[in-house]
């Protein structure tokens, strides 16, 4: 019993072990605010979740190594409340899941590495790089992503505004065409299912229902012709 009530007051106290350092969490109020010019990493998590809690203090060691930097952000996002929009943008099923990348992105990349300190921490130092942004292309964008800004850049705020409209109209579209094939698909799978019901039911009442009688029937000792008042003789009769 002592036992068991120690291991609860481990679990119950896990959250507090990161106590001295507030990993920072992004809302949909703040998203924009905390993100802007960061290529950020970031757990999603649930306050529910053993696993999220476990992992919870080499997060808060990652995420004040990285605090107050130019470039790079650790940051958490808590699924269960306001957040979970973002979640659900980023298609997260599972807590925790790790992901990464330029905020301002349609998803986030997703993280597979080491869950470990040494791991993530290795991981970020690396990939917690600049954004190509169009005020600082030299320093920020490779060549193929500098020729591509510099383009867009040459064009009119009415053209901007158009191609954006024309590429967010993609996507639109996409998605329609996506759901379109989803219900298809789920019309596909009635049918199937409507007709292996059917064809189910024609073979359960046709041939087999009647030999299946007879099987029951010699079970009971009848297995003889039927007479002229349709009834069949028992095996005691022939």
């Amino acid at each position: 019993m002592k036992s068991t009530i120690r291991t609860l007051l481990l679990v119950a106290i896990t959250p507090l072990v990161n106590a001295d350092y507030d990993v920072v969490t992004l809302t949909p109020e703040n998203y924009d605010e905390l993100t802007e010019g960061k290529t950020i990493f970031v757990r999603f998590f649930a306050p529910w979740c053993g696993h999220s809690r476990k992992m919870a203090p080499e997060w808060a060691k990652l995420a004040k190594d990285w605090e107050g930097d130019d470039v790079g952000l650790i940051a958490d996002i808590d699924c269960t409340g306001a957040s979970k929009p973002i979640c659900d943008k980023n298609r997260v099923y599972n807590f925790p899941t790790l992901k990464y990348g330029d905020p301002a992105a349609h998803s986030l990349d997703e993280y597979g590495g080491p869950r470990s300190y040494d791991g993530m921490a290795e991981f970020a130092q690396e990939f917690l790089t600049p954004i190509c942004n169009p005020t600082n292309l030299d320093e920020t964008c490779d060549d193929e992503e500098k020729t591509l800004m510099e383009e867009y850049l040459n064009l009119s705020k009415e053209e901007i505004q158009q191609r954006i409209k024309e590429e967010k109209g993609k996507l639109k579209q996409l998605k329609k065409d996506y759901q379109a094939k989803i219900d298809k698909l789920q019309e596909d799978y009635q049918e199937m299912v409507d007709a292996k019901d059917q064809k189910i039911q024609e073979i359960e009442n046709g041939d087999l229902k009647y030999m299946l009688a007879i099987q029951r029937a010699r079970t009971k000792g009848i297995d003889g012709p039927v007479d002229d008042d349709g009834e069949a003789s028992t095996k005691e009769e022939l």
